[in-house]
């Protein structure tokens, strides 16, 4: 074989892998299902959240939103969309199932990317965030924070199948407006829904009937360090003013749930340990109609984002003090005490 010949099989060959090769990481950019760039189009505008630790800090790190403020929880705070804030530009950090144990780590590395500053922290404290049986559902932050920072990694991902299955997700909800699943990501990290609640009855039953059989006797594995964890939040970040919340729960589950006598007393010591450290939380645990109406809830733990706006008007302003939350503090955590022991046992 001459060596034209060669070097033209050659070179049919190299390009026989590497056109596919291109293609694959040329989607992958284009779609960007693990938030390393910054271009956003109609076919990426639906996000899967599939692991959002390292997709916001992503985001965080390579695509930074200018933010005053930072709001963090569990799942049901993603749903809070920062859009709804008026006064200030808020991120919202918020991760499923975050553990109490994660948040100071991922408080601290947002507000080092800002330079060292946050006004205000928002903190979705949740009915579970005092359970000493719930372990940490992910790996050690640090690991998601070298990650996003290696900026090597952005361009290897793209050579990957797995990366390949998420973008075509993606590209697929976005090309049909619609995600089949609880909540989608546009690229400013605001939540879309499109999910029916044609599950959430069974869910009601499931949980209460999950509970009656307990008898509601159950004891209650509080987290002894619990406040210790508050103190080393409110520690770290001295500067900023944190706004503590509750979570927005269903009212059949918060009846469901205080119901037993040691989770009530539980609740009540976090409420009062919560106050202790922080001075004040705001509270949604009330029955009113967001928390009485099925038509506000996509599943039975969480609510659709309309009511996260509405949550994120009340912190911003104070409206709906009353009837939609309540502040409580040192003054009137009794009364508030005795006022939900009376809604639970009606």
């Amino acid at each position: 074989m001459s060596y034209q010949k060669w070097f033209k099989l050659f070179l049919a060959s190299m390009l026989f892998v590497l056109i596919p090769i291109f293609g694959l990481m040329s989607f992958n950019y284009y779609v960007d299902p693990y938030w390393n760039f910054n271009h956003a189009h109609e076919n990426n505008d639906y996000q899967n959240g599939f692991d959002e630790r390292l997709q916001k800090t992503n985001l965080l790190v390579k695509n930074h939103q200018p933010f005053d403020s930072l709001l963090i929880g569990s799942s049901r705070v993603t749903y809070m969309n920062t859009d709804s804030f008026k006064q200030e530009e808020v991120f919202n950090y918020s991760l499923s199932s975050i553990h109490i144990t994660e948040y100071n780590d991922y408080i601290d590395f947002a507000k080092k990317i800002n330079d060292g500053k946050l006004n205000r922290v928002y903190v979705e404290l949740s009915l579970h965030s005092y359970y000493a049986n719930v372990q940490p559902p992910m790996g050690d932050p640090k690991t998601y924070f070298k990650q996003a920072q290696n900026r090597i990694l952005d361009f290897t991902s793209l050579f990957s199948q797995d990366t390949l299955d998420k973008s075509l997700v993606n590209f697929e909800a976005s090309k049909n407006n619609k995600y089949p699943l609880q909540r989608s990501y546009t690229r400013e990290n605001q939540v879309k829904s499109t999910y029916p609640n044609d599950r959430l009855a069974k869910g009601k039953v499931d949980f209460v009937k999950r509970y009656d059989q307990t008898n509601y006797t159950t004891e209650f594995a509080y987290r002894e360090t619990y406040k210790s964890e508050l103190e080393k939040m409110k520690k770290a970040s001295p500067a900023s003013e944190f706004v503590i919340f509750t979570d927005m729960a269903h009212i059949i589950r918060i009846k469901t749930y205080l119901k037993n006598p040691n989770y009530f007393d539980a609740y009540e010591r976090s409420i009062r340990e919560i106050i202790d450290v922080f001075g004040q939380v705001k509270s949604f645990h009330l029955e009113n109609d967001f928390t009485s109406k099925d038509e506000y809830w996509l599943d039975f733990y969480h609510f659709y984002p309309e009511v996260g706006d509405k949550m994120i008007h009340s912190l911003e302003t104070g409206e709906g003090e009353g009837s939609f939350y309540v502040n409580v503090n040192e003054t009137n955590v009794d009364q508030y005490m005795s006022d939900l022991k009376k809604l639970v046992n009606e």
